[in-house]
């Protein structure tokens, strides 16, 4: 077992250069676990918006308003939690493809 073996994965260690040094040395591991941090926060969201579908269904069976729209609102948080789950995967395997339309998707929902 050597030191790296004791780090958790997820942490990153940084370098510091100190004068006289010498050529700075790479990190032992570097961050490359952003991947799994952004599908992880892409996941948890999907979790919360099925819950949020969950929660609203189940408002509306105990009141019925005289229109459907709340039905809408529960496919729309449907759809968002199949994007939000569906993103995450993407973040992982590229996430430059993802970076603008998550940008655009956090927009939608903290606007509407």
């Amino acid at each position: 077992m050597n030191a790296i073996d004791l780090i958790p994965r997820g942490f990153a260690l940084l370098v510091i250069q100190l004068p006289g040094s010498g050529a700075r040395q790479p990190p032992l591991r570097a961050v490359h676990d952003r991947g799994h941090q952004r599908r992880l926060l892409y996941r948890i969201a999907a979790v919360v918006f099925v819950l949020f579908a969950a929660g609203h269904t189940l408002g509306f069976l105990g009141f019925k308003p005289p229109t459907a729209e709340a039905l809408y609102v529960t496919a729309y948080l449907l759809f968002s939690a199949f994007l939000a789950w569906h993103l995450g995967y993407l973040a992982g395997s590229s996430p430059q493809a993802v970076a603008a339309l998550g940008w655009i998707f956090s927009e939608v929902q903290t606007s509407g």
